[in-house]
């Protein structure tokens, strides 16, 4: 409330792009080796907005640099070569694509985007398998793939539900936002603590377990 929207976006693109990721499931670098063994092409399709944010240049740029931080690299399992976007659908959120195997949508409903770029393509399979964490995302596409006439399994996921989390400190939490709007940083809580009059070596609980954190 005490900023503009670009002001907003600003500090927001930078608590985004400091984020540092981890995988809900580990096992999925298994499943896409397996899947990329197999032969089955394989695509994302992200709701992620593109261009430019705050001072994050490209945020279709900074997703696939995120994911590969993660060694996932969808180039070699996607049947869609190449980059393509789709500047009839663009709107305040960016110019859905693809590029690097990945479908960003822009905040366009996922469906409609993949439709596009399966017309485009000339591809239509026999059968598409989509795993998603909404529900509206799994049934617009059933019911794009009940028009194309391919044969669909949808898939609920939820195991974000069970990842351990931490508890917030409101304390850092306070000064980690003031150093965001002051400095134009976002730290962690290891590099809060060393802002703080907080001992070396201090405890955080999460759901599961116990994280030291020590300088």
């Amino acid at each position: 409330l005490r900023s503009s929207e670009e002001d907003f976006k600003f500090l927001r693109s930078i608590a985004v792009s400091s984020a540092k990721w981890r995988l809900v499931d580990p096992n999925i670098i298994t499943i896409l080796s397996d899947l990329n063994n197999k032969n089955i092409p394989t695509v994302a399709l992200t709701s992620l907005a593109t261009g430019k944010f705050g001072i994050v240049e490209k945020m279709e740029d900074l997703r696939i640099k995120e994911l590969q931080s993660v060694e996932i690299d969808f180039t070699n399992l996607t049947p869609f070569q190449g980059e393509l976007s789709i500047n009839e659908l663009k709107n305040i959120h960016g110019i859905p694509m693809l590029k690097a195997g990945i479908i960003l949508t822009a905040e366009v409903d996922k469906a409609k985007v993949l439709e596009y770029i399966l017309r485009q393509k000339n591809y239509y399979p026999k059968k598409i398998v989509f795993i998603d964490d909404q529900l509206n995302n799994l049934e617009s596409l059933e019911k794009l793939c009940a028009k194309l006439k391919i044969k669909f399994e949808g898939f609920h996921y939820t195991a974000v539900s069970l990842m351990t989390t931490s508890v917030v400190d409101e304390q850092l939490e306070k000064l980690r936002f003031e150093i965001l709007e002051k400095e134009h940083r976002w730290l962690s809580y290891k590099e809060l603590t060393s802002r703080m009059n907080i001992p070396d070596s201090i405890s955080y609980h999460t759901k599961n377990q116990e994280i030291n954190v020590n300088r």
